[in-house]
């Protein structure tokens, strides 16, 4: 068993299967996981921002409990856990810069999208398999 590895998890909206995923990474790590819950929203007018704020507000409600959540299960598998908090904005720019400060080992994130999906658009998912330097675990 390895221990003391850092992951940051990167949590979105489909957090479902991070909790399995968890369940065997506890078989063989042990360690520190910082949780980051995100929201990719692109830059707005200004004129849009009292409108943003109050989406972001119920986002960041809503991913806290996410964050709690997963912080309970995490910690009954025997990780140390870090909230990070929310983030609301450009998603791969704030996960750049917490692989930076942070130097996990792994980043974790949760992907599911259409094939269709990913050919007419482009993620924060792919701009992190493009541009981290730490391995990343992806979740379906």
């Amino acid at each position: 068993m390895t221990d003391d590895v850092k992951i940051l998890a990167v949590v979105n909206d489909n957090w479902k299967g991070i909790p399995a995923c968890l369940q065997r990474l506890s078989r063989k790590l042990k360690g520190t996981i910082h949780m980051i819950y995100v929201e990719d929203i692109e830059p707005c007018p200004a004129e849009a921002l009292i409108e943003l704020e109050g989406k972001c507000s119920e986002i960041r409600e809503e991913g806290m409990k996410i964050l709690k959540k997963l912080e309970e299960k995490a910690k009954s598998l025997g990780f140390n856990v870090e909230i990070l908090g929310v983030h609301c904005g450009i998603v791969s720019e704030r996960v750049l810069k917490l692989e930076k400060q942070l130097n996990p080992d792994i980043i974790l994130v949760e992907f599911k999208r259409s094939f269709l999906g990913r050919l007419f658009s482009t993620d924060y998912v792919d701009t992190l398999l493009c541009k981290a330097e730490t391995p990343i675990l992806i979740v379906r």
